[in-house]
């Protein structure tokens, strides 16, 4: 049986539920939990599937460091991503990613022309997202990468990125307050999942 460990680093506890709701659906694989902090070894595993909120397209800090200190062990598993995010488009002439994607349908992604996007759809696009991801992985190609709709609650947040999202969310109805978290849309996205880890 494929050993599985779900890591996650998390502010308003969405990223933590989606765990647990992957690990819950993953019907055919023995899956271990942990918070990245609590994470000092990836050995005896088959497959890491590491999940984190979007900041700035990519990882958190912790995960990032997650990612650096434990890279060559990563290379010789397989790799599945999930975000929790508040919004992604499509740019219609941009090149997508070679990976199996799983979009959030409650997300609601729109694809549009490059010549109508604004700044912040750029910086969302899932080719901007795979860019700052790739990067972060160093090098690391993962089997799939997963956005779903979660939660801000700026309370939870530090004080630099509190300022940030205020005043994001006062200038774009794009990203708001509120908790999206669809617990149907991460089961769907654990069948997914599910069906690359069984391919060995």
């Amino acid at each position: 049986m494929t050993r599985a460990l779900i890591v996650f680093d998390t502010v308003s506890g969405s990223t933590a539920e989606m765990a647990i709701l992957i690990r819950d659906n993953l019907r055919n694989i023995s899956v271990d939990i942990a918070d990245v902090s609590n994470v000092h070894s990836v050995d005896g595993y088959d497959a890491v599937i590491i999940g984190s909120p979007i900041r700035f397209g990519g990882f958190t800090g912790r995960i990032k460091r997650f990612v650096k200190k434990n890279h060559q062990a990563l290379l010789s598993k397989k790799i599945i991503l999930y975000f929790s995010s508040l919004y992604i488009i499509k740019l219609k002439e941009e090149k997508q990613p070679a990976v199996k994607l799983y979009i959030d349908p409650t997300l609601k992604m729109q694809t549009i022309l490059k010549k109508d996007a604004t700044p912040m759809d750029k910086s969302h696009s899932i080719g901007s997202y795979y860019e700052a991801v790739i990067k972060q992985t160093l090098g690391i190609v993962p089997a799939a990468i997963a956005y779903f709709n979660g939660r801000l609650n700026l309370q939870k947040l530090n004080i630099v990125l509190r300022i940030f999202m205020t005043m994001v969310t006062l200038l774009t109805t794009k990203e708001r307050v509120g908790d999206f978290l669809s617990p149907e849309s991460v089961r769907q996205g654990a069948v997914v999942f599910e069906e690359i880890l069984d391919k060995g």
